[in-house]
């Protein structure tokens, strides 16, 4: 019957033999049959887990009768079978079951004669099984929803069911299964280790071909993982989680390096050098610079261009830190190595390197002083790479005439920066890159801070309101920064030439459509929006509104910015001239007692030219005299005219 029944449902001929297996494993049901052979056409071990908590959720009444049908303590030891899964003995199912021996030798006995459990063996040796497997998955899917342990019975079952040859073929299946699912991975671990006992049904071959599904799946699991790591480091360091790409990519390089699983070279180098530039980000510059020096020597010998490109990254991020550490000749001597090993090379990742290199030598050259050494090296790399079509190399020859006009700014040549900045924005103004956008946004903004050194102040609000009508609708936030800058430029210009009333409408703009941004000095754009609204007012004579405006200057004020603390000191000072109460002055600086304290000696300074009595530490006072020193030098410089008049 059960040939004929196979027959019918999967269309293949199968001999006594192969038929007497499923009669034993089904208990000759023949809903577990067709069962059955629906999987052996798929073949699939996922599937069946899945198709068989499927037929045990909708078949409960159908198993839960079976298991009824034994006494109370036959079915303990039944349970106690089925829950071992493999041939056990009697002792073995006693200590599952936790009852007496001689009981639960009786209770086997009715269960063989029953149908319920068979023996193979002989005496002490005689080992016990569930005749119908199934009930076995149904008792753990049921009671423990333990799915490891339904893989670990389904592979019994496929082992009984399966030659070698079958399921070498479903090997690979098998394999990506376990990848995709960790219970089919835990399940085959499970039955692996289980398999030394005597009597188990499993094979030496099926073992091999299950060893071989599992170090395929544990091979292609660490290999997934490794690449999500990956993904997920670039993903925090694009978001600038310093600490958490650290983290991450100390696993990563662990994993990779476990003498098991590897990854390939280049991603081992990527995440070393994220490490080391996230280390750099974090201030911890020691650590940043032997990570870097590690990298160098382990790899430097490659002849990759991919690798060899990241290892002078790696040279670049080194000069960087000994830039930090204040050692500018260092770091011009670690770019020029960069040059010296990889200048020649044609391979592009290369060149961007060099060309990268290269500018950042000007820029330490720059600040060491030796401007005209600086404006050589970045004319180099402008005669190196300046023809390429490139967007890497683009972007360099970019940085580098703008760090160029930078220089000659420096040298005072402000018609030689002008022309610097014009040059950058006839190559690259018509790109549509948004990287190269902000090159020639910065250039145009140099421009016109050059302009306005020229005294050319018409001409340094054309090029500032050039860059809010060329990228005034981006919504980059670094292309939002220049356009910010050159607002705030041109707002400055504006009260310059008397233009006040245009002032205040660019101060309104940078306020409402960028106001939580913050420029290249990590300075807040509603600061210099509401400093400029302060000296437009200031200006205008109108008193009332100019104190109003400063309080919202100090509210926007955040300590520790030096940039910003200079130019509050600035401020206060200008508002002194213009004939601000300094008492005034004092009382909105006091307002805020962290702040207050950011500002303690100006705040001293203040008090005493209002003639207060003033308490306060003597370096503290010492330095609140040299600040009134500055006011009167300034006062004197404005030639003595009458506070109310000034702004005239």
């Amino acid at each position: 019957e059960c040939q004929r029944l196979w027959h019918v449902v999967s269309g293949d001929a199968v001999g006594e033999r192969e038929a007497r297996p499923l009669q034993i494993l089904t208990g000759g049901s023949p809903r577990l049959f067709v069962f059955v052979a629906d999987f052996a056409r798929h073949g699939s071990l996922r599937q069946l887990m899945e198709q068989l908590v499927r037929l045990i959720d909708e078949h409960t009444e159908y198993f839960r009768t079976h298991l009824e049908g034994f006494a109370k303590t036959e079915r303990r030891v039944y349970l106690a079978t089925i829950d071992l899964w493999q041939p056990s003995t009697t002792g073995e199912i006693t200590a599952r079951a936790r009852l007496d021996v001689r009981i639960v030798s009786n209770m086997l006995g009715r269960l063989v004669h029953r149908g319920a459990v068979m023996y193979e063996g002989s005496g002490r040796k005689r080992r016990y099984s569930a005749v119908e497997r199934l009930y076995g998955i149904y008792y753990k899917l049921r009671r423990e929803r333990d799915e490891a342990a339904i893989v670990r019975n389904l592979i019994h079952f496929m082992a009984a069911f399966y030659g070698r040859s079958e399921l070498s073929e479903m090997s690979e299946r098998l394999s990506m299964e376990a990848v995709q699912i960790p219970a089919i991975r835990e399940g085959i671990d499970r039955v692996i280790a289980e398999a030394p006992r005597k009597g188990d049904t499993i094979s030496s071959e099926v073992l091999s071909v299950l060893g071989q599904a599992r170090d395929q799946a544990a091979e292609k699991v660490q290999t997934n993982r490794l690449r999500e790591l990956y993904d997920e480091i670039a993903d925090a360091r694009k978001e600038n989680r310093f600490e958490e790409t650290i983290k991450l990519s100390d696993r990563f390089l662990a994993s990779s390096n476990d003498g098991v699983h590897h990854a390939s070279e280049s991603s081992i180098v990527t995440v070393a050098l994220t490490r080391a530039v996230a280390k750099a980000s974090l201030g911890e510059f020691g650590a940043a610079m032997a990570s870097f020096d590690a990298l160098i020597e382990r790899f430097e010998v490659s002849d990759s261009p991919k690798i060899q490109a990241l290892v002078a990254m790696a040279l670049i991020g080194k000069g960087i830190v000994q830039g930090e550490f204040g050692d500018w000749a260092a770091e011009v001597a670690t770019c020029e190595e960069v040059v010296e090993r990889y200048g020649a090379s044609d391979s592009p990742d290369l060149q961007v390197q060099v060309a990268m290199a290269l500018v950042s030598k000007g820029i330490a050259q720059g600040l060491l002083g030796d401007w005209a050494a600086a404006i050589a090296t970045f004319k180099e790399v402008v005669k190196r790479y300046g023809d390429s079509d490139s967007s890497g190399l683009q972007l360099w020859v970019a940085a580098a005439l703008v760090s160029k006009g930078i220089a000659q700014g420096q040298l005072g040549d402000w018609a030689a920066e002008v022309a610097s900045c014009e040059e950058v924005v006839e190559r690259y103004g018509a790109s549509e890159s948004p990287d190269l956008q902000v090159k020639v946004a910065m250039a145009l903004f140099c421009k016109g801070i050059a302009q306005g050194q020229l005294g050319d102040w018409v001409a340094a609000v054309a090029t500032c309101e050039d860059v809010v009508e060329r990228y005034g609708d981006s919504d980059s936030s670094d292309l939002q920064v220049q356009v910010a800058r050159a607002l705030v430029n041109a707002g400055f210009v504006q009260i310059r030439i008397g233009r006040t009333a245009e002032a205040l409408l660019t101060s309104d703009a940078l306020k409402q459509k960028y106001g939580s941004l913050k420029d290249l000095d990590d300075v807040g754009i509603d600061w210099q929006a509401m400093r400029l609204r302060t000296k437009a007012l200031l200006h205008q004579g109108d008193r009332h509104a100019v104190l109003e405006a400063f309080q919202a200057t100090y509210v926007a004020f955040r300590i520790g910015k030096k940039t910003m603390l200079r130019e509050m000191l600035d401020l206060a000072l200008e508002l002194i001239i213009f004939g601000v109460s300094e008492g005034e002055l004092a009382e909105i600086m006091s307002s805020d007692r962290e702040r207050a304290d950011a500002l303690a000696p100006l705040v001293v300074a203040l008090r005493k030219r209002a003639g207060e009595p003033v308490r306060a530490p003597v370096e503290v006072i010492d330095v609140a005299d040299d600040i009134l020193i500055e006011i009167e030098a300034k006062m004197c410089a404005a030639g003595g005219v009458h506070p109310e008049t000034a702004h005239v």
